[in-house]
């Protein structure tokens, strides 16, 4: 987890003593990403600043930005390159690598290869490279989007950032909320679809570098080339492991790829630590790292309690002889307005929720309890390739073919709606004022590779971009070892005949980590972490929180005459809508209604980012945890905290009611 900053002048102008402090600014303020040291190269026309949180080669040595033998070409990565040692052998007796560094290897692969140079390389990255030889410069993101980049073009002059809350220290930058892009957008109003949309950055004029490309700015022209290096492959272009078409052989090596594919995310000079829930992926990894000595942390609240899904991660914790640390995350004290203005600047999106305050804190009391802990490995990226939301859908026939049938429909009903249409549907009110729809393109055809491709999106504009932020916030690397494109390059090329007999209720995963975990942790049916018995929970914090948002007057500012939110939005209606769900208590109602807040939010910082200058340094509300050795032993303990620590949301009806 690194910091990545630049400006270039693409006309070629030098940069100005402006432009150099915007930089310096810019830089400065992704020091949460890179704690441990700073460094910027300045060359005429172009400036690259760079923050380092130390993994790999923690000495000096490993600084970046990195140059080539004779200086011609500039580099900065944020991220992991697993495969190094096998790239670093290839580049031996022709090159000279002045570190140990994973990192290093991708100037000189790009010596060697220019902007193909992306091609062999095996982790997760986003790369800046300034080749001064051609006159290019080159943003280019790994093949799931697992590390940010983001870039804005105005007039001649080009910046890019690791994240958008950077892009706003330079004076030029318009500091906007795309609101167009985020009503318009059919996952953020709780939809599905199988097109095949990009995903956005949600601001006006600031676009992220897409998984899987390349973008060249030419000095000499100022002309963009987007270049696509990889993209999900389809089953029609089957690998030859496949030609027996033998279920428990492909189970076979689907078992050694994960498990390659979690030897190489132990690669760490630094302490890892694992995010361990109930379910068979963090368990599976967890299993297939093989390390004693790790640290597991857990989120521990009402929920995850009722569930039993804190039981079964300190179950999974013993067995494996990990220490396991449940973290308490029960206090509506957690979700004071003032917090959750500078934790939406963190994640610096619409989706900001419930289950992005838990992880937050989760990661604040692992640094809290580990300070040198720099690493956490999680079980993301599994469910969206392995079947994992199969036995889910439908509950009335368990079947591989009608959970097809099932997200198909869902898509066909959302193709038919207006997006203003659907946000006031599921509200109940006319919250959302009619718009003029961008033209998106036409829906796919329901099938298992589309669905795929629709996860994909799904894990960049939710999952890896706020598990990246909520990281970064401490000095802290998340990395996901399902997400090794070997591996999902297998689940993808599949043929259709096997999808049934390996993807239903993750068959595939289970199968192959039943050596590694007892068939009571491989077989405990799906689950999602804060659903079950004490959803209400969960769902009267988010409730709690809007209501406070509403009672402290911070949506009245964001909703002041003038305003894009007041021209968007009906606000008499949003409140009588937030009243509505205060008595419902509806959980998809206050999800949207939270992400209806959010967007109001974010346009209202955006352009006061004084509100929230301390996001990172401001105290926070203390988080206690307690480490579990037996859950049997501790469960009174539990219990007790659990319940002390939880306010019943019902004090809302006689004190904090807003008339």
């Amino acid at each position: 987890m690194c910091g990545i900053v630049g400006i270039a002048n693409l006309d070629k102008r030098p940069l100005s003593a402006r432009q150099i402090s915007d930089l310096k600014k810019a830089t400065r303020l992704l020091a949460h990403r890179g704690p441990d040291a700073e460094r910027i190269i300045l060359d005429d026309n172009v400036g690259l600043g760079f923050r380092r949180l130390s993994i790999v080669d923690t000495s000096d040595q490993g600084m970046q930005p990195f140059l080539n033998e004779d200086d011609t070409i500039l580099c900065a990565v944020n991220g992991e390159i697993y495969n190094s040692d096998a790239l670093r052998r290839r580049l031996q007796g022709r090159h000279k690598l002045r570190s140990r560094s994973d990192c290093e290897v991708v100037v000189h692969l790009y010596e060697e290869m220019g902007p193909a140079y992306a091609n062999p390389l095996d982790g997760m990255f986003a790369a800046a490279i300034v080749d001064f030889r051609h006159g290019k410069l080159l943003l280019t993101r790994d093949r799931f989007g697992i590390k940010p980049l983001f870039y804005s073009m105005q007039r001649h002059t080009l910046v890019f950032a690791s994240e958008i809350k950077a892009l706003f220290m330079f004076h030029n930058i318009e500091r906007q909320l795309n609101w167009s892009e985020c009503l318009e957008d059919r996952w953020l109003s709780g939809g599905f679809t199988f097109a095949a949309q990009p995903a956005p950055s949600y601001f006006e004029r600031i676009e992220p570098v897409e998984p899987g490309t390349t973008v060249a700015f030419d000095f000499s022209t100022g002309q963009m080339e987007v270049r696509r290096y990889w993209q999900l492959p389809c089953p029609e272009e089957p690998i030859e492991e496949f030609s027996c078409q033998n279920k428990e052989e492909v189970v076979t090596l689907y078992g050694n790829r994960l498990q390659t594919s979690v030897t190489g995310c132990l690669m760490s000079d630094v302490e890892i630590g694992i995010a361990l829930s109930g379910g068979i992926d963090s368990m599976a990894v967890a299993a297939l790292a093989g390390m004693g000595d790790l640290h597991s942390f857990t989120i521990l609240n009402q929920s995850t309690l009722a569930n039993h899904d804190a039981e079964w991660a300190a179950r999974a914790a013993a067995s494996l002889r990990l220490k396991n640390h449940q973290v308490l995350l029960s206090d509506l004290e957690q979700v004071r307005p003032q917090d959750w203005l500078r934790l939406l600047w963190i994640a610096e999106s619409p989706y900001c929720g419930a289950e992005h305050l838990f992880k937050f804190h989760l990661y604040r009391c692992a640094r809290m309890l580990r300070p040198n802990l720099k690493v956490v490995l999680t079980g993301q990226g599994s469910d969206e390739f392995n079947g994992g939301y199969s036995s889910l859908w439908p509950v009335e026939r368990p079947e591989w073919q009608c959970f097809i049938d099932t997200i198909s429909a869902f898509a066909d009903i959302d193709s038919e709606l207006a997006p203003y249409v659907r946000w006031n549907t599921i509200l109940g009110r006319p919250v959302v004022k009619p718009m003029d729809v961008n033209k998106t393109g036409g829906f796919e055809r329901g099938s298992f590779h589309n669905y795929m491709r629709s996860k994909m999106r799904d894990l960049q504009v939710y999952n890896l971009w706020l598990e990246d932020r909520l990281s970064a916030s401490q000095g802290m690397e998340v990395r996901l070892p399902f997400l090794n494109h070997n591996l999902v390059e297998l689940m993808a090329t599949l043929p259709p005949e096997l999808h049934d007999p390996l993807l239903w209720n993750k068959y595939i995963l289970r199968s192959a980590v039943s050596c590694a975990l007892s068939e009571d942790f491989c077989h405990r049916p799906k689950g999602a972490l804060f659903y079950g018995p004490e959803t209400k929970a969960t769902t009267n914090l988010v409730l709690f929180l809007i209501y406070r948002l509403v009672e402290n007057g911070d949506l009245d500012a964001a909703f002041a005459r003038g305003t894009e939110a007041a021209e968007r939005l009906d606000y008499l209606q949003l409140r009588a809508c937030i009243e509505d769900c205060r008595r419902s208590q509806d959980d998809t109602t206050a999800q949207l209604l939270l992400r209806l807040v959010n967007m109001a939010l974010l346009d209202l910082i955006a352009k006061s980012p004084e509100l929230c200058a301390d996001a990172y340094s401001a105290p926070y509300p203390d988080v206690h945890s307690l480490t579990v050795s037996s859950w049997e032993d501790s469960y009174t303990d539990i219990e007790k905290h659990v319940l002390r620590n939880h306010r019943s949301i019902s004090n809302m009806e006689s004190g904090s009611r807003h008339d």
